[in-house]
This record gives C-alpha cells, structure tokens and sequence, in this order.
C-alpha cells in the first residue's frame, strides 16, 4: 500500500511513528526545501539523509582516521549493488560498530532537525527502497524522534548566538572571569583544538567527523561557559585573524629616481657631489670659499667691516717709524685680515674665523682667500734691494705692504688692488 500526503496534514513525527507501527520497510520522502528521505527496515529508522548527508558521511568515517580510504572503497566495491557497506566494514573489522552507529546517528540528525523545523510540501512512502548503508544498525523510531525534538527544543534556544551553521567561531585567549581551570569534555576538546583560527561551524563538523548540528551544540556549550566566541555571522566574512592585520600600508609618494653610486654596492664611504653648476666660480676654489660665496645672507653689515684701502697721511708717517708689535686685537673688532675691496658684488662680506695660522715664521692671514694671495706674493714679489738674500724677521715684507700691515718699506704707498695688479703683471 501507498502511503503519501502532505505536511500540512500530518507532522513528521506523526508519519514516521506511522510507518513505524506497521513495521514498514522502505524509504519516506518529504518534498521542499528543508525535504529529506528516512529508511525504515522492518519499522525502525537505520538512515536518513538530503543531497549532502552521502558526502558527509564518508568524510566523517575516513578524515578523522576512524576508517581507511582503502577500507572503505574496498566496501563498496565488495557490497556491489546490494545494500550492505555498514556490514561489511563491521565483518572486515576495519571500524567498531558502535563507533560507525554513533558516527551515522551524529550525520543523520541533520537532515531530520532540519525537517523536522522548517518541513513543507507533500510526502510519499515508497516500498523496499534500501539506502546504500544497508541496516546493519537500526533504531527505534519513538527514540530518534523524541531525540530529535529535544534538538530542535535547544536550536530554538542558541539560534540567537549561533544564527547559522555557516557560522564563523574563534577560541577564546584566556580564560573566563578570574577561573584558573576548566574541565572539558572529549568532544569538547577536541573541537577547541580544531581551531587554530576563526572556522565556521560547517568546516569544523567536516574535519572532526561530526554532524553540522551537533558540531554547533558543542559550539553553543563552550560558548556559555566563555571558551568560545561567534566571531561572524556571515558566510561569506572574510576570516578575522588571531593578530590584527593592518590593511592600509602607507607607502611614500615616489620621488624622482637617482643614479645609484657604484660606491654604495661597494660599501665603501659615499659622499654626495656638490652641484657645480649653480656657480661656475665655486669649481675653481676651495670648499671654504665656495660656500661663503655661495651664501646670500650677510654676514655681517657693511659698515662693520674695516677700511684698509689705503693708509691716512697720518698713518703713512707714523709707519715710516719703528712701530712697536701691534697689540692683540679686540673680541668686539672686526677681523684685521679682512679686505672690503676683494668683496664680490651683491655678496655678503666672507669672515673665516677660528682658523690658526700654520707658519712658524711669520702669522699667515686668518682668511684662506688672503692665505692663498700671501703665497702667490711670497712666490713672485721681491724687492730688488734684497738681493736675493733672505730678509730677517723684522723686516718688511711684500706681503706685509700687500696685506696693509702697519710697517711699510718705502715711500710709495699704494692700495692693495694696485699691488695686486703689480703683482701680476711681473708674473
């Protein structure tokens, strides 16, 4: 006989229990979306399954290693078309048979939670339809489907905290509160160590050979005791890492890219090259001159500087006298070495203070410009009544009368620029 209808009518608790009574063997069929097939042999549920409860299954038997790969193939090639896997890897030995019952009870209730909430649309019977499985195990249906509610009773219940099986759950770092120890059970602990990171529940079920709803029962536990937290209710939420990951990583704005200095592949010291183009002068003179010239600031008014173009009428009669050694200078004076006249023009007067003469003989001026221009004289200017011979200390010099120094040998008395020229011309 041909038993169908629709669910509007009857539960599927009531149609089950049906079924059950009569001893019927066979597969139930529930149409609709949360639709499933429930196998009875000779009154009592054995299998129950939906589009994915197959795959679920085997990856529950072989991933966690409570069965081989090569164990269950050789299973189902020896079973064939007749309906006896479960059987034969209980003969083979290859699983214990209460373990694979409780293996098959933990998927099963899956689909049958599912039907047994969200159930719509009609229903047939069909006669000696067998499932694969085969009955090795077979269990009371009363038992199932009063299982089966307290589940459902305890979905309705965590489905505020846990909205999804697809839901994302991550372990908690620390404990609870100011708890110093938990006690975990098998199942327990065998899921928290499953997480290494944020998993949904779905993914967790797969690996630990569980089903889905039973996985998220044991979720739903740890979480109440504060082990466990539901990081994402969203399927598709990207994975919230252990660590905080920094998304934006703030790059610099590119600048103009430079010619590498072999010197730096190298290792050896790398000094970066003066632009010489900014004034052709400063390639021709020292590193000191150079950058006095090259700074527009003025070092110091122009009123400040001394005036030694030329000696007074006063000053020329008084040098043609002994003169005692000039007094050190004042701090607050400006620097007796310094030439106004060799300024260059829209420049700054160039002051190089704190540098010491080197010669033993005689003080060379303070000023680089002027020490070079003392050699130059030292080289090329000789008096002619010298004769060649070397002059004592304390006689004058062509660099002393260059220089504007206050001794000075001989009657003309003359600018430094026309000693200069002089100078030049003889070379």
């Amino acid at each position: 006989m041909t038993l169908n209808g629709t669910l509007e009518d009857f539960s599927p608790a009531g149609i089950l229990k049906v079924l059950s009574a009569d001893g019927r063997t066979g597969a139930a069929r529930f149409g609709g979306p949360a639709g499933c097939t429930v196998y009875l042999h000779r009154g009592q549920l054995y299998f129950a399954r939906s589009e994915s409860t197959d795959e679920a299954l085997a990856t529950a038997l072989v991933r966690p290693g409570r069965l081989t790969a090569d164990d269950w193939g050789r299973a189902i090639d020896a079973s064939g078309e007749r309906p006896m896997v479960g059987e034969l890897l209980v003969r083979n030995g290859a699983i214990a048979p209460d373990l694979l019952a409780s293996v098959v009870l933990s998927v099963v209730y899956d689909p049958l939670i599912d039907l047994f909430r969200d159930g719509t649309g009609e229903f047939d019977f069909e006669t000696d339809t067998v499932h694969w499985l085969g009955p090795f195990r077979a269990f009371p249906v009363d038992a199932i489907v009063n299982e089966v509610r307290k589940r459902v009773r305890e979905v309705d219940e965590w489905i505020g905290a846990i909205p999804s099986l697809d839901a994302w759950v991550e372990a908690r770092r620390t404990l609870p509160g100011s708890a110093a120890q938990v006690t975990l059970l098998r199942e327990d602990w065998e899921l928290v160590t499953a997480l290494s990171g944020p998993r949904p529940i779905v993914e967790l079920a797969s690996e630990l050979g569980r089903g889905a709803y039973s996985t998220a029962r044991v979720v739903h536990r740890l979480q109440q005791a504060g082990l466990l937290e539901v990081v994402s209710n969203d399927a598709e939420a990207q994975v919230v890492p252990i660590r905080p990951v920094v998304d934006d990583i703030v790059t610099a704005e590119p600048t103009q890219e430079m010619e590498r200095d072999p010197l730096l592949d190298m290792g050896l010291p790398h000094r970066t090259q003066r632009d010489t183009a900014a004034d052709p002068l400063s390639a021709h003179i020292g590193d000191t001159i150079a950058n006095a010239l090259a700074t527009e600031e003025a070092a110091a008014p122009a009123a400040e500087a001394a005036e030694v173009d030329a000696p007074a009428p006063a000053e020329a009669e008084a040098s043609a006298e002994p003169a005692e050694a000039p007094a050190p200078p004042a701090e607050d004076l400006a620097d007796p070495s310094w030439d106004a006249s060799r300024r260059l023009p829209d420049a700054g007067p160039v002051h190089h203070e704190g540098i010491e003469p080197t010669s033993l003989d005689d003080p060379r001026p303070a000023d680089p410009n002027a020490a070079w221009l003392a050699d130059l004289y030292a080289q090329f200017i000789d008096d002619d009544a010298s004769g060649g011979k070397k002059k004592k200390r304390g006689d004058t010099q062509a660099l002393d009368v260059a220089f504007k120094s206050d001794e000075v040998d001989g009657e003309e008395k003359v600018s430094t620029l026309k000693r200069l020229l002089g100078a030049l011309k003889k070379i």
